[in-house]
């Protein structure tokens, strides 16, 4: 039997243990679902803010729900009081569902107080999940800053267990009318602050709520669940259904964990699946060869010119620039002759003299010059300025060679700096080889 069967309207479901003993631990759990909000229960309140109900260790799904406009909020459902720890409940979550004669629209999932959130965990199949029977929408269904992980499934699945495709204009229908998530590109953390970015595509000019989440591990899937929700932004769509979003949000700790995000139609009320997750990384360090563009290169490059016999050439500028916005000390420089058609006569070369960084000599195999060891950006700095090419052959190939440069921090590589180098062969004189001044004697044979 359900642990609470709910056939009326606009009733209120707060401070239960359900499916558990009174330490709210230990599974007691009820043989269907833990709160059944019945066809035609409508309004109703299942939690509140300081006054959430435990909702764990049924045997179907923590909350079923059929009916509209209801609020499920404050919940611990799937684990216990404390937020420490299982029994979760054998199927979802939270399953609201559209029978034949009941849409079962406009309920909302968390919200967006503080407290307002459910903590979604340890469930045999997804955190929530919305499904529709054949000819109903079921829309309209927020769901807000929860705290949604370790379920088996989904965190958030429309309709099936398997992630939802996004589609171009989000013209589909289905549950929620199965909302578009956003996709995001990076995750870049500096200091106390991680700054989100990516896209969303969407219905046009129309203005969504993006909430961002962090996790731990990363779902199976590739899809994110929500473990600890970060913060949020709106964005609006333009004519073309698109709109980008690069949001600084504060977070400690949050090197290292995968980020996603859902979005909310704040027209319609319609919440998405989570996106695909994207790992958080340390700012990258940035190369800059040649900063005032005196070369004629834009970018971070610079272009120059070695000649034959002319000796060792500088390839990069001297008001060159590296830096990197979250070290103090990068871990190495990596400089690489990707062409090399004269095979051991070319060489690259760097002084560090006065630094703490240890040069690994040119391999003329593999055409890199190593720079390594935890060392302040500016040695680093110091020994790009160094850094030349020289070809000891009397016949250089004048095809112009590749060379990149790649700085490491620790975690993250730098941009790719790739300067161009000229070759230019030189004519050189002849070379008299008889030895010396040679005499000889008339009529005498030699």
């Amino acid at each position: 039997l359900w642990g609470l069967n709910v056939i009326a309207t606009n009733n209120l479901v707060a401070g239960n243990l359900i499916g558990t003993d009174k330490t709210g631990s230990v599974d007691l759990g009820n043989g269907i679902d833990g709160i059944n909000l019945s066809i035609g229960a409508n309004g109703n309140q299942i939690g509140a803010i300081g006054a959430g109900n435990v909702i764990s260790g049924n045997e179907q799904n923590g909350v079923f729900i059929q009916s509209d406009s209801n609020l499920v909020l404050g919940n611990r459902i799937g684990i216990n009081e404390a937020g420490t720890a299982a029994p979760g409940n054998t199927g979802n979550g939270v399953f609201v569902y559209g029978q034949s004669n009941s849409n079962t629209n406009n309920n909302i999932i968390g919200g967006t107080l503080v407290g307002s959130e459910n903590i979604i965990a340890n469930n045999g199949r997804g955190g929530i999940r919305i499904v529709a029977r054949t000819g109903f929408q079921q829309t309209g269904n927020q769901i807000r800053r929860n705290q949604i992980f370790a379920n088996s499934e989904l965190g958030i699945e429309l309709s099936g267990p398997s992630p939802t495709p996004n589609d171009l204009s989000d013209s589909d229908t289905g549950p929620n009318n199965l909302q578009n998530f956003p996709d995001l590109t990076s995750a870049v953390v500096n200091g106390g602050q991680v700054t989100i970015v990516g896209r969303l595509n969407s219905i046009a000019n129309t203005t969504y709520a993006i909430e961002f989440f962090a996790n731990t591990t990363a779902d199976p899937s590739g899809y994110g669940e929500g473990e600890t929700f970060l913060g949020s932004a709106n964005v609006t769509t333009d004519a073309g259904g698109n709109a980008s979003f690069s949001t600084p949000l504060t977070a400690s700790n949050i090197l290292g964990k995968f980020i996603s995000a859902t979005a909310t139609n704040l027209t319609t009320n319609d919440t998405s699946e989570f996106s695909l997750s994207t790992l958080t990384v340390t700012p990258a360090p940035v190369i800059d060869l040649d900063l005032n563009n005196s070369s004629g290169q834009t970018g971070s490059n610079f272009a120059t010119t070695w000649t034959e016999d002319a000796g060792p050439k500088l390839i990069v500028d001297t008001d060159a620039t590296m830096t990197d916005p979250d070290t103090a000390n990068l871990s190495s420089l990596t400089v690489t002759l990707t062409n090399r058609p004269d095979g051991l006569a070319e060489s690259l070369d760097a002084n560090v003299s006065g630094t703490t960084i240890t040069k690994t000599p040119y391999n003329s195999s593999t055409g890199v010059l190593l720079l390594s060891g935890s060392a302040p950006v500016s040695q680093y700095l110091q020994v790009l300025k160094t850094v030349s090419y020289n070809n000891a052959s009397n016949t250089p190939t004048t095809t112009a060679r590749t060379i990149t440069f790649v700085a490491n921090d620790g975690v993250s590589n730098s941009n790719l700096a790739t300067p161009p180098l000229t070759i230019v062969a030189a004519n050189d004189a002849p070379v008299n080889s008889v030895p010396g001044a040679q005499t000889t004697n008339e009529d005498q044979a030699r």
